[in-house]
Protein backbone atom coordinates (compact mmCIF):
# COMPACT_ATOMS: atom_id res chain seq x y z
CA UNK A 1 0.00 0.00 0.00
CA UNK A 2 1.19 3.32 -0.92
CA UNK A 3 2.85 6.16 1.83
CA UNK A 4 0.80 8.99 1.86
CA UNK A 5 3.25 12.16 1.97
CA UNK A 6 2.87 14.13 5.42
CA UNK A 7 1.17 17.04 3.68
CA UNK A 8 -1.67 15.06 2.02
CA UNK A 9 -2.00 12.62 5.10
CA UNK A 10 -5.55 13.50 7.24
CA UNK A 11 -6.89 12.13 10.46
CA UNK A 12 -10.65 11.09 10.16
CA UNK A 13 -11.66 14.58 12.59
CA UNK A 14 -9.81 16.63 9.92
CA UNK A 15 -11.73 14.96 7.16
CA UNK A 16 -15.27 15.38 8.76
CA UNK A 17 -14.61 18.61 10.24
CA UNK A 18 -14.65 19.66 14.13
CA UNK A 19 -17.87 18.13 15.66
CA UNK A 20 -20.91 19.62 15.05
CA UNK A 21 -23.24 20.41 18.09
CA UNK A 22 -27.03 21.44 18.67
CA UNK A 23 -29.19 23.49 20.63
CA UNK A 24 -31.99 22.42 21.89
CA UNK A 25 -35.00 25.01 23.39
CA UNK A 26 -37.01 22.91 26.44
CA UNK A 27 -39.86 22.69 24.29
CA UNK A 28 -37.66 20.05 22.02
CA UNK A 29 -36.42 18.56 25.64
CA UNK A 30 -39.52 18.06 27.12
CA UNK A 31 -40.83 16.53 24.61
CA UNK A 32 -38.07 13.70 25.04
CA UNK A 33 -39.72 12.48 27.68
CA UNK A 34 -43.48 13.13 27.37
CA UNK A 35 -45.50 10.87 25.22
CA UNK A 36 -45.81 12.93 22.27
CA UNK A 37 -46.07 12.83 18.17
CA UNK A 38 -42.24 14.19 18.43
CA UNK A 39 -41.10 12.51 20.92
CA UNK A 40 -39.10 9.48 18.87
CA UNK A 41 -37.43 12.68 17.04
CA UNK A 42 -36.28 14.52 19.45
CA UNK A 43 -34.78 11.07 21.17
CA UNK A 44 -33.40 10.25 18.03
CA UNK A 45 -31.69 13.93 17.36
CA UNK A 46 -30.24 13.64 21.42
CA UNK A 47 -29.33 10.26 20.62
CA UNK A 48 -26.98 11.54 18.24
CA UNK A 49 -24.61 13.63 20.90
CA UNK A 50 -23.53 17.03 21.00
CA UNK A 51 -26.47 18.25 22.84
CA UNK A 52 -26.17 22.22 24.49
CA UNK A 53 -29.05 23.46 26.54
CA UNK A 54 -29.55 26.39 28.86
CA UNK A 55 -28.87 25.99 32.50
CA UNK A 56 -32.89 27.90 32.30
CA UNK A 57 -33.74 24.28 30.98
CA UNK A 58 -33.56 22.64 34.24
CA UNK A 59 -36.29 24.64 35.47
CA UNK A 60 -38.46 24.86 32.16
CA UNK A 61 -38.45 20.98 31.42
CA UNK A 62 -39.98 20.16 35.08
CA UNK A 63 -41.93 22.66 34.80
CA UNK A 64 -43.31 20.78 31.69
CA UNK A 65 -43.52 17.73 33.23
CA UNK A 66 -45.64 19.03 36.19
CA UNK A 67 -48.19 20.86 34.13
CA UNK A 68 -48.58 17.84 32.40
CA UNK A 69 -49.69 16.01 35.46
CA UNK A 70 -51.66 18.95 37.17
CA UNK A 71 -53.63 18.24 33.82
CA UNK A 72 -54.01 14.46 34.53
CA UNK A 73 -52.13 13.67 31.23
CA UNK A 74 -49.29 12.27 33.06
CA UNK A 75 -49.14 10.02 36.26
CA UNK A 76 -46.69 10.57 39.61
CA UNK A 77 -45.32 7.82 38.22
CA UNK A 78 -44.49 8.80 35.13
CA UNK A 79 -43.05 11.84 36.51
CA UNK A 80 -41.22 10.31 38.88
CA UNK A 81 -39.72 8.31 35.81
CA UNK A 82 -39.12 11.59 33.12
CA UNK A 83 -37.84 13.52 35.67
CA UNK A 84 -35.24 10.97 37.07
CA UNK A 85 -34.16 10.12 33.24
CA UNK A 86 -34.12 13.84 32.72
CA UNK A 87 -31.84 14.96 35.47
CA UNK A 88 -29.66 12.06 34.43
CA UNK A 89 -29.55 13.39 30.59
CA UNK A 90 -28.92 16.72 31.92
CA UNK A 91 -25.66 15.57 33.40
CA UNK A 92 -24.18 14.68 30.08
CA UNK A 93 -25.21 17.76 28.21
CA UNK A 94 -23.08 20.72 27.82
CA UNK A 95 -24.81 23.47 30.06
CA UNK A 96 -24.25 26.81 29.55
CA UNK A 97 -24.88 29.02 32.59
CA UNK A 98 -26.85 31.93 33.17
CA UNK A 99 -24.20 34.49 33.57
CA UNK A 100 -24.54 38.52 33.05
CA UNK A 101 -22.93 37.85 29.63
CA UNK A 102 -25.92 35.63 28.38
CA UNK A 103 -28.81 38.26 29.92
CA UNK A 104 -27.24 41.51 28.47
CA UNK A 105 -27.01 39.08 25.08
CA UNK A 106 -31.04 38.22 25.98
CA UNK A 107 -32.05 41.86 26.22
CA UNK A 108 -30.48 43.29 23.54
CA UNK A 109 -32.02 40.20 21.39
CA UNK A 110 -35.45 41.28 22.74
CA UNK A 111 -34.46 44.85 21.22
CA UNK A 112 -34.44 42.76 17.81
CA UNK A 113 -36.97 39.86 17.70
CA UNK A 114 -40.53 39.63 18.84
CA UNK A 115 -39.82 36.52 21.40
CA UNK A 116 -40.73 36.30 25.39
CA UNK A 117 -37.87 36.60 28.07
CA UNK A 118 -37.00 32.91 28.68
CA UNK A 119 -36.90 32.89 25.21
CA UNK A 120 -34.21 35.64 24.60
CA UNK A 121 -32.49 33.58 27.98
CA UNK A 122 -32.24 30.28 25.21
CA UNK A 123 -31.17 32.50 22.03
CA UNK A 124 -28.43 33.78 24.09
CA UNK A 125 -27.79 30.99 25.47
CA UNK A 126 -26.92 29.52 22.35
CA UNK A 127 -25.52 32.60 20.49
CA UNK A 128 -22.94 32.09 22.97
CA UNK A 129 -22.38 28.49 23.02
CA UNK A 130 -21.73 29.01 19.49
CA UNK A 131 -19.23 31.71 19.92
CA UNK A 132 -17.17 30.02 22.24
CA UNK A 133 -17.77 25.95 21.48
CA UNK A 134 -14.63 24.48 19.82
CA UNK A 135 -17.53 22.45 18.06
CA UNK A 136 -19.90 24.06 15.69
CA UNK A 137 -23.09 24.73 17.32
CA UNK A 138 -25.24 25.08 13.70
CA UNK A 139 -28.24 23.61 14.67
CA UNK A 140 -31.15 24.65 16.68
CA UNK A 141 -33.99 22.23 17.72
CA UNK A 142 -36.85 24.18 19.65
CA UNK A 143 -41.28 23.77 18.86
CA UNK A 144 -41.80 27.53 19.53
CA UNK A 145 -42.35 29.16 16.01
CA UNK A 146 -41.27 32.80 16.92
CA UNK A 147 -38.27 31.46 18.81
CA UNK A 148 -37.26 29.46 15.86
CA UNK A 149 -37.41 32.38 13.60
CA UNK A 150 -35.45 34.79 15.77
CA UNK A 151 -33.02 31.59 15.72
CA UNK A 152 -33.07 31.45 11.88
CA UNK A 153 -32.09 35.15 11.55
CA UNK A 154 -29.36 35.19 14.37
CA UNK A 155 -28.07 31.95 12.01
CA UNK A 156 -28.77 28.64 12.93
CA UNK A 157 -30.16 26.51 11.08
CA UNK A 158 -33.39 25.54 12.84
CA UNK A 159 -34.97 22.18 12.92
CA UNK A 160 -37.96 22.05 10.97
CA UNK A 161 -41.28 20.09 12.71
Amino acid sequence: MPKRSPKTAKTVSERLGPPRATFYAPSAIAKAYLVEAETADVRRWLGEGGAVVSRLTEVEVPSAIARRVRDGRVSESDRHAAMQAFLDDMDRWDVIELTSEVTRRAVALLSVHPIRAGDAIQLASAVLARERSRSIVSRFVGYDARLLAAARLEGFVVQEY
